[in-house]
């Protein structure tokens, strides 16, 4: 899971991003065909491959599946300004290179 708050963001709008992971109880989806286009399931290996998932999502879902509970974090390329970013992370433990 991860967390990222940006304020001012497009049109000077805050920007929320929340990324969890869960267990589901089936496999079935059910969309509401008003708002969502298409939704599948994906093996994580084709996801993190997948050539039109942006640098930001990948690494969000890599430290996830890494770590564990959310500590105040950073990726390369993403602006430092803690007045304006937030970003929430999962921990990652030492032996992993945190």
């Amino acid at each position: 899971m991860g967390f990222r708050h940006w304020h001012g963001y497009r049109y000077g709008k805050s920007d929320i991003y929340f990324i969890c992971r869960l267990e589901p109880l089936t496999e079935e989806i059910h969309i509401q065909e008003s708002e969502i286009d298409e939704s599948m399931w994906i093996p994580l290996e084709r996801y993190m491959a997948y050539e039109h998932v942006g640098v930001f999502n990948k690494q969000m879902v890599a430290a996830a599946v890494r770590g564990e509970g959310l500590v105040p974090g950073w990726f390369e390329g993403y602006d430092r300004n803690p007045e304006t970013h937030e970003l929430f992370v999962p921990g990652v433990p030492e032996e992993l290179g945190a």
